[in-house]
């Protein structure tokens, strides 16, 4: 016969591991492109669409930074030209790049960064975008993350980490 809670147990520590390398593995990629981003040229942009999102069921939670405000999402359409060719960009910030999956996203709301967007949009001024050299097509609006986001996904992967490995 065998052993139910052995099972749990197993079943419990892939979960733990998932989730911490999920979230550790997020983090690395927004560490990496905020530091790859230092190099990317400036050019003007222009905000062809611009939204912030609500969540569903998203409410901040208690932590560096947490309001118990719903979470939003920036979701952005922009345009701009580098060395002579047009592009179109959807990339507001780091976190944008650290989306494994649907169920792990960091959210990229930016109230301050947002408002600059929509006044940019409404009066049909230019908004820094930053390119890759290397990749043109790659770019994004800000290469600022807000540090709560940083805490947060540091925070669920040592935390996952360390309930598996106290099982």
């Amino acid at each position: 016969m065998s052993d139910p809670g052995g099972v749990q147990e197993v079943v419990f520590v892939v979960l733990g591991l998932a989730v911490s390398a999920a979230h550790g593995y997020a983090l690395a990629r927004v560490l990496y492109a905020m530091v790859a981003a230092r190099s990317w040229e400036r050019v003007p942009g222009a905000v062809e669409e611009l939204r912030r999102r609500r969540l569903s069921g998203g409410v901040e939670a208690a932590g560096a930074g947490a309001t118990g405000r719903h979470v939003r999402q920036i979701e952005v359409r922009y345009r701009y030209r580098y060395r002579g060719a047009a592009y179109r960009g959807r990339h507001v910030n780091p976190l944008d790049y650290a989306r494994l999956f649907s169920a792990i996203v960091v959210y990229n709301d930016d109230a301050a960064l947002y408002r600059n967007l929509e006044e940019a949009k409404a009066v049909g001024a230019a908004v820094p975008v930053w390119v890759d050299p290397r990749r043109p097509a790659r770019s994004l609006l800000s290469r600022r993350v807000p540090p709560g986001r940083l805490v947060y996904l540091a925070t669920v992967s040592v935390a996952a980490l360390a309930l598996t490995l106290a099982l």
